[in-house]
């Protein structure tokens, strides 16, 4: 088992194996949960009534913060599952989509979500 929980420096030279994992799984793995926010988010309405579940988050936009919530866990969990690490960018992406998205969805205030993507990009620049 591999005690490293986080991936390593990629310019580390004691990095042992390059990672097995395909490059298109990779991309689909760090934008999947923002497709399905923007899925969600534009068809929000048609979800609400599909899934009556659905609408008890309010609208559109607290359905595809939900979502947005729960594909990011997904793909967190599948990345470990694959990799038994986890990136970086996907992880801190992670921490802030489930601090902000639980103030969105527990105050019933979009502006936390929708700072989100500020609050990210000022994190990593």
């Amino acid at each position: 088992m591999n005690p490293r929980i986080l991936e390593r420096d990629p310019s580390d030279p004691q990095k042992q194996k390059k990672e097995g994992v395909n490059p298109l799984l990779k991309l689909v793995l760090e934008l999947g949960p923002l497709m399905v926010f923007f899925f969600a988010n534009a068809r929000g309405a048609w979800l609400s009534q599909k899934f009556p579940v659905l609408a008890e988050f309010g609208g559109p936009i607290f359905v595809a913060t939900g979502l947005f919530m729960a594909a990011t866990a997904i793909a967190l969990a599948a990345s470990w599952l694959l990799t038994r690490t986890l990136p970086i960018m996907p992880m801190v992406s992670g921490v802030v989509v489930f601090v902000f998205g639980a103030l969105t969805l527990y105050l019933q205030d979009d502006i936390f979500i929708k700072m989100k993507p500020t609050i990210v990009n000022m994190l990593f620049g």
